[in-house]
């Protein structure tokens, strides 16, 4: 099988994925979401959170982000999302010491951030 061939196997079995898929969501009557929490130490986390967003906005679905950062950065991700209005809401938390360990909703500096996250 040549590259073009694979190509063209993918980008139709790709079609037939995203109508079952699109068909299975206009059958959905209750309205709720997902969310996922990315901590630890090390790299990865935004990556992984804002690859997670992509392939929701590629499935058009709406997305919220809440971003811990320390101090009052801008951040280019922020930037980024405002170019989807109506697909994501994204907010950043500049709280200190939100990533010490403990129950963010227990530490009063944290609960703005916890009260976005709902």
């Amino acid at each position: 099988m040549s590259d073009a061939e694979r190509d063209l196997q993918h980008a139709q079995e790709m079609k037939v994925l995203q109508q079952a898929r699109r068909a299975e969501r206009a059958t959905k009557t209750l309205r709720g979401g997902l969310l996922i929490v990315l901590t630890g130490s090390g790299k990865g986390k935004s990556s992984s959170g804002f690859g997670m967003v992509a392939r929701a906005l590629g499935w058009d679905m709406r997305v919220g982000i809440v971003q811990f950062i320390k101090g009052k950065w801008q951040t280019g991700e922020k930037h980024f999302f405002r170019r989807f209005p109506e697909a994501v809401t994204f907010e950043v938390m500049a709280s200190p010491g939100t990533c010490r360990t403990g129950s963010a909703t227990s530490r009063p500096h944290a609960r703005p951030g916890s009260a976005a996250a709902r």
